[in-house]
């Protein structure tokens, strides 16, 4: 069956393409672009794809998430279009959260003032997630840093291994298009919001089955990125709901003149190394976390203050 679905999603994102360049859904150079020439936009669209052949595989499992993702998805979609006003997806985002923090089994469990806070946070990361596009490869490779060491978490659970196994295949097949030096496509709002609204709900899934909470660690790399990304732009007062070119990886490649495949493959293998390492250990997962994230600001501190001046004299 997975040949079958591969094969499907493939030809899915084939045609998705060829559509695409014929009605010119193309992304075209701005000023905080990390790209150079008009690409076509939304082929991470097959991340919804496969997320629709999941739910159906698994005779309707999550109807709650998959409604959330089918909201985000077409809005997102939309944006890629033409612009959308930032509350509009907003709301959007914050009503497709809680549908999937409905469908993990915090709401049984959990205090209402920790539903708020994992709220919070998941919306904060699927925001996060977007701005993976920027970089060639980011979105289809760290996609499967996340769901390769959630996969070995999960074990034989049927549901949550059906929905990593096609979210891998939606990955590789994007990959094969995206992680180039001259792109074919771009995810677009569509690919990264529903990518890491797919992965962070299997890991809010995980977290409430165990209560483990170290399982968090699984994306360390991108939330500290990201965390002190915004926290850096509050201290700039800059508005955070602008795009921008502030993250780690994209100064890396725009100041530094890194390869974005270079920059995208060290983030994977970064996560990796930390999630294989948290799997093995026999105990104390979360001061290894702790220990990693203190690590992980040092690092984020010190190679902004030496790259972000020369974002400012570029400008």
């Amino acid at each position: 069956m997975d040949m079958t679905v591969f094969i499907l999603l493939l030809l899915f994102e084939i045609v998705y393409l060829r559509v695409a360049r014929r009605r010119a859904l193309l992304s075209i150079p701005g000023q905080r672009s990390s790209h150079s020439s008009p690409t076509v936009v939304g082929g991470g669209i097959v991340f919804v794809a496969a997320a629709v052949g999941a739910f159906i595989v698994t005779d309707a499992s999550w109807p709650l998430m998959m409604a959330g993702l089918a909201i985000v998805a077409a809005v997102s979609f939309i944006d890629d279009l033409r612009p959308t006003p930032v509350s509009l997806r907003l709301l959007v985002q914050i009503v497709a959260v809680a549908l999937m923090i409905a469908d993990t089994g915090f709401t049984s469990s959990a205090p209402p003032l920790a539903l708020v806070l994992i709220a919070f946070v998941a919306l904060g990361m699927l925001n996060a997630c977007n701005f993976m596009d920027g970089i060639n490869g980011m979105a289809a490779l760290y996609t499967l840093a996340v769901a390769l060491p959630l996969a070995v978490a999960f074990g034989a659970a049927p549901v949550p291994a059906v929905w990593l196994r096609f979210t891998i295949m939606a990955a590789l097949i994007f990959g094969f298009f995206n992680f180039r030096r001259h792109a074919l496509c771009f995810a677009g709002d569509v690919g990264s919001i529903s990518s890491g609204f797919i992965l962070i709900f299997l890991l809010l899934n995980l977290i409430a089955s165990t209560g483990e909470v170290w399982y968090a660690i699984f994306m360390i790399v991108y939330a500290v990125d990201a965390g002190l990304t915004v926290l850096h732009r509050l201290l700039l007062r800059r508005n955070i709901f602008r795009g921008h070119r502030m993250h780690l990886y994209q100064l890396l490649c725009n100041e530094a003149g890194l390869d974005h495949r270079v920059v995208a493959l060290a983030y994977a293998l970064l996560q990796l190394a930390i999630s294989a390492a948290a799997l093995l250990l026999p105990g104390g997962q979360m001061l290894f976390a702790a220990c990693v994230a203190t690590l992980l600001c040092a690092t984020y501190i010190a190679l902004v203050r030496r790259l972000f001046p020369l974002q400012q004299e570029a400008v």
